[in-house]
């Protein structure tokens, strides 16, 4: 015979606990899925701002000397595969930050045809 507590059963009173728990552990883990991904999407714009600095001596110089149209060329490719992947799987942090990667490798693959 179930004991019964407050009008419901152990079992019932367990189930609803089992269910509570994990709800609150549910939204632990989406609370620090979620901060995870703004410091992540963080990170990946530090990369196109440090390609600024590449873009910024090219046309302060005037000079393209010792900058690899294969190298900036091909990161350029592997930055549109990117943004590809991210708008065929609608992730927006993937589609902004290869966007704007994409954009520095033309302004610097621009510099290098300019000045190289």
């Amino acid at each position: 015979m179930q004991q019964k507590i407050s009008g419901k059963t152990k079992k019932e009173i367990d189930e609803a606990l089992k269910k509570e728990v994990g709800e609150i552990a549910e939204n632990a883990v989406t609370q620090s899925t979620r901060d995870f991904t703004k410091y992540i999407f963080l990170i990946g714009l530090i990369g196109p701002v440090i390609g600024i600095f590449q873009a910024i001596k090219i046309y302060a110089d005037h000079s393209a000397a010792g900058v690899s149209t294969l190298y900036w060329g091909s990161y350029l490719a592997v930055a549109s595969l990117w943004f590809g992947y991210g708008l065929y799987c609608k992730n927006r942090m993937v589609i902004i930050i290869y966007g704007l990667w994409i954009i520095v490798q033309i302004v610097i693959l621009n510099g290098i045809y300019l000045y190289g």
